[in-house]
């Protein structure tokens, strides 16, 4: 399940014209997402390149139903406890990243 930030922050879009680098810090720094209110619900939300990167690499592990199984596959074995590691043969890891491409 997804965990919603640490830090948000609500601003206005004057308010990130004139305070831009020390909001621009805070979401690096601290990690803080910013959404930007604007008129007419056409709002926006800042977050860090390092958060952007982040949802981009689950939205790829996700992205196929053979990560999905896989995963939650071994979040099943992680929370029974079963330690187990299988090194897969590249022909198996080939299978798992072209189940869904077809």
């Amino acid at each position: 399940m997804l965990q919603p930030p640490n830090n948000i922050k609500a601003v206005t879009a004057r308010d990130l014209r004139n305070n831009f680098k020390k909001i621009a810090d805070d979401i690096n720094d601290y990690d803080t997402t910013v959404i930007v209110a604007r008129p007419k619900d056409k709002n926006v939300v800042i977050i860090s390149q390092k958060e952007y990167d982040s949802w981009q690499e689950t939205s790829y592990l996700l992205g196929t139903k053979a990560n999905r199984d896989a995963l939650a596959e071994a979040k099943k074995s992680f929370e029974n406890k079963d330690t187990r590691n299988k090194i897969l043969t590249p022909e198996e890891f080939e299978a798992l990243t072209k189940d869904d491409e077809a």
